[in-house]
């Protein structure tokens, strides 16, 4: 027999080995299937009963040894393996402990596969897979978490839209006037400058987004003066002056409610719905011009 016949005679001999472990391996991976189809039949059927026990664990338990070869704890493998995997087991072919695959039994069949690719099941201790399962687990838990936080943001944006754009001053509560009393009357130059230079700066946006509201400037600024006088005023004399300090009041909370309702003019898409809305707010502040003169 010459070198060649023997290499081919070895070639054909080491495939028939190969094919007979692959068929080895899916006679296994059906045999976990089996296994755990015929425990789940045994334990929801209760047939267990017909041997006088009251419980399945008490069946697995005392046919240890004569009937399985294997503990309660096992049986419970077999059958979560079966019901999380079915007909998986036989893609696998015996590729992976009943404990590792009881181990991730509620990972997706997507997620499971990346995790098989990426790692070595084959050949991971048991230790070493709760280590990654832990890892895991922490990971997706974050992930849910971020998810559940950005749905909702997403529901608190969705009712801030659906809810109508008005200007709305609310009544003073009796205590928050006091305390303003008090600290407006504390209000220095430099202060008072400072908040002048603001609401100048809110004109000249107002004037920006509404161009038909040419005359809002002059009248705002009008009223600054008028402003500026009556607390140059006070400053000198040192006396208080309730309506004044109200007027402030409200005054300021004006300004925060106009620029919150600029802010979501410019969220609005552009169109007629936009320009409707514009036309509304600038007789709005027009009518509100004609009741100051």
């Amino acid at each position: 027999m010459s070198e060649n016949q023997v290499t081919v005679i070895e070639e054909e001999a080491l495939e028939r080995h190969e094919q007979d472990i692959q068929i080895q391996c899916e006679v296994q991976a059906n045999s976990f299937m089996e296994t755990g189809r015929l425990l789940k039949a045994i334990k929801d059927g209760k047939e267990y009963a017909i041997r006088g026990h009251k419980t399945f664990v008490e069946y697995i338990e005392k046919s240890c040894g004569t009937v399985f070869p294997f503990r309660a704890g096992q049986a419970y493998k077999y059958i979560r393996v079966y019901e999380s995997y079915g007909n998986r087991l036989k893609t696998y072919k015996n590729k992976f402990s009943l404990d590792i695959l009881d181990m991730f039994r509620d990972v997706s069949e997507e997620e499971f596969q990346k995790i098989a690719e990426e790692n070595d099941l084959e050949d991971m201790t048991v230790k070493e897979a709760e280590k990654l399962k832990k890892e895991l687990d922490a990971a997706n838990e974050q992930i849910s978490f971020l998810q559940s936080t950005a749905k909702e943001k997403d529901a608190e944006i969705e009712k801030l839209k659906k809810q109508p754009v008005d200007v709305i001053v609310q009544e003073p509560d009796p205590k928050d006037v006091e305390k303003l009393v008090s600290e407006r009357l504390k209000i220095s130059e430099k202060e008072f400058t400072a908040e002048k230079e603001k609401l100048s700066e809110q004109i000249k946006q107002l004037k920006q987004k509404a161009d038909s509201a040419d005359d809002m400037k002059t009248e705002y600024e009008n009223k600054l003066s008028e402003l500026e006088k009556k607390f140059n005023t006070e400053k000198t004399s040192g006396e208080t002056d309730e309506a004044l300090i109200k007027f402030k009041f409200y005054f300021s909370e004006i300004q925060e409610n106009v620029k919150k309702f600029l802010s979501v003019c410019d969220d609005l898409p552009d169109g007629e719905k936009k320009n409707k809305f514009k036309g509304a707010a600038v007789n709005f502040f027009n009518g509100i011009l004609e009741e100051l003169k």
